[in-house]
């Protein structure tokens, strides 16, 4: 009996949270009769990541077969643009596939969870990934973290690198600055002396240790507890919340948008009903 090829990691775990009858099933399909998904969010691939993949699709073959849906005559690409692309440059004429039955929105998800997941994601782009997921779809982070195979903590601390001033945004997008130090500069709540330690960083070439000590001299005391407090209360509430203050004394902000969201967030504290 041939063994099972999974659909890769995250989509393995998309689909094992819905039956689908025929998702288990490999076909061979020519290579010319499979169209791109206009919809793909990925635009760019690394010639020298193609190279490497079709080095080794060469040597062992194709190892995850593609996703395909069928729309009308056309074999729709869903999962597997850089496989398909690889396969091409190794020589293939025929792929392995597996045809699946999903929505449009279902289309969209797969797509973006596979983006993702690509291994040359910057942290920025990787926590705009999981804030969509979340804001369009209205996946917790748990429910995040089990789709792409990583800790809530994970998807926590890349979600809060999108609060670093867009300047700094920047500077993580091209490597410039390191994940750990995108997370110390979080602490730095005015936006130009975050940019001014960012470049300092930069300019010096400080270890992460020389990062901590200079963050700590710029960065007002705020323990990260009150951040991770914030964030919980935020995924719960789906709303943005802030604690002000300290562990003795302050006051909890919750934001509402509307009389109705206002009865939502009522209800989700109170477990009762808001009477009018």
């Amino acid at each position: 009996m041939e063994k099972k090829r999974g659909l890769g990691r995250g989509l393995d775990n998309f689909f094992g949270t819905q039956p689908m009858d025929d998702v288990n099933e490999v076909n061979a399909l020519p290579i010319e009769e499979i169209k791109a998904n206009p919809k793909q969010p990925r635009k760019q691939f690394s010639e020298e990541s193609l190279e490497e993949l079709a080095a080794s699709i060469r040597a062992v073959g194709v190892l995850q077969p593609l996703l395909i849906k069928k729309e009308e005559d056309e074999n729709l690409l869903i999962a597997g643009e850089r496989r398909l692309r690889a396969a091409k440059l190794a020589g293939l004429t025929d792929v392995p596939v597996r045809f699946i039955d999903v929505t449009e929105e279902e289309v969209d998800q797969i797509s973006l969870i596979e983006n993702i997941q690509r291994e040359d994601l910057n942290p920025i782009d990787e926590g705009e990934g999981y804030e969509t997921l979340k804001k369009k779809y209205g996946y917790t982070q748990e429910k995040i973290a089990g789709l792409v195979g990583k800790s809530r903590p994970y998807i926590a601390n890349a979600m809060r690198l999108l609060k670093l001033e867009p300047v700094v945004k920047e500077m993580l997008k091209k490597g410039e600055l390191t994940v750990s130090q995108g997370k110390l500069l979080l602490s730095i709540k005015d936006g130009n002396e975050q940019i001014k330690q960012a470049q300092r960083m930069i300019k010096e070439g400080q270890t992460i240790e020389e990062s901590q000590k200079e963050t700590r001299v710029s960065a007002p005391k705020r323990s990260s507890y009150y951040e991770d407090l914030e964030e919980k209360l935020m995924e719960r509430l789906g709303t943005k919340t802030e604690v002000k203050g300290n562990m003795n004394r302050g006051r909890l902000v919750i934001d509402y948008h509307s009389k109705e969201d206002l009865i939502r967030i009522y209800d989700l504290i109170m477990g009762g009903e808001l009477l009018d």
